[in-house]
């Protein structure tokens, strides 16, 4: 299972839920067998855990695709054995990456302010006075 780890600690916690979007794959070693799945998003306590059935015993790479904006927290590749009557549990992690995370809210009128309009022209125009002051009274000198 893929779930969204928040705190970003590689353990799911009770507040973390599982993740869509993702896509599993097992393969054996021997390239003989090979099967993909998708995730299951949702609350752990209700979702039912999708599995590989009729897996052949023997060795296996179990390979876990995370959905794009998102950040692995876990390895993503897992080499696993599997013998008769096994079952094996694996969960995979990823946090939302920074395209993900809501931007900050910006008011309308791009945040400009009519008080340092004001204060910008009057040093402006103060320095404009200045300039016009030093050149003439240097030209009467």
């Amino acid at each position: 299972m893929l779930f969204e780890d928040l705190d970003g600690n590689q353990k799911r916690s009770d507040s973390e839920f599982y993740l869509s979007g993702g896509v599993a794959s097992l393969n054996n070693r021997l390239g003989t067998f090979s099967e993909t799945m998708n995730t299951v998003g949702g609350d752990p306590s209700v979702v039912s855990v999708p599995c590989f059935e009729d897996v052949p015993e023997g060795e296996y790479n179990l390979t876990m695709g995370i959905p794009d904006g998102y950040n692995a927290t876990t390895n993503l590749n897992i080499a696993i054995s599997i013998s008769a009557g096994d079952s094996v549990y694996v969960d995979f992690g990823a946090q939302p990456g920074s395209s993900l995370i809501a931007p900050e809210v910006v008011e309308p009128g791009g945040g400009r302010s009519p008080l340092l309009l004001i204060v910008g022209l009057f040093f402006i125009i103060g320095g404009a006075g200045l300039a016009f002051f030093f050149i003439r009274s240097r030209t009467k000198a």
